[in-house]
């Protein structure tokens, strides 16, 4: 369902490295950005998971699609395209696509946020 291959990494430390050049020296405000996306990126996979819950296959794709966003921002480039195979899935298969693609979601978060920490330090 998805275009092209899957992205072979988690995260685009060249995209992280942009956006740390942007912010220019300061540091901190680089860690509460990537903090506020990792507690944002959570939120919103919470927010799925209560969409599915309540049988709404539309509500989920739409949080997915704002994950989606904001993930291709920050880099974590294969969390984006499980979100885009998300909102295909839920287009062409509805309640019971979505719910078989979640755990992935869940997933690849988990492990943006632990590569995030390793990286960062």
């Amino acid at each position: 369902m998805v275009d092209g291959p899957e992205p072979s990494v988690t995260l685009d430390l060249e995209r992280l490295d942009r956006i740390r050049k942007l912010l220019g020296r300061r540091p901190r405000s680089f860690d509460e950005l990537l903090g506020l996306f990792i507690s944002e990126a959570y939120e919103r996979v919470r927010q799925v998971g209560e969409a599915l819950g309540k049988g709404d296959p539309a509500a989920a794709t739409t949080l997915a699609h704002g994950l989606r966003g904001s993930s291709s921002a920050f880099g974590a480039v294969r969390l984006a395209g499980l979100c885009r195979e998300f909102e295909q899935v839920g287009q062409a298969r509805g309640l019971a696509g979505v719910r078989e693609a979640f755990p992935a979601l869940e997933a690849e978060l988990a492990a943006v946020s632990c590569e995030l920490k390793s990286t960062l330090g």
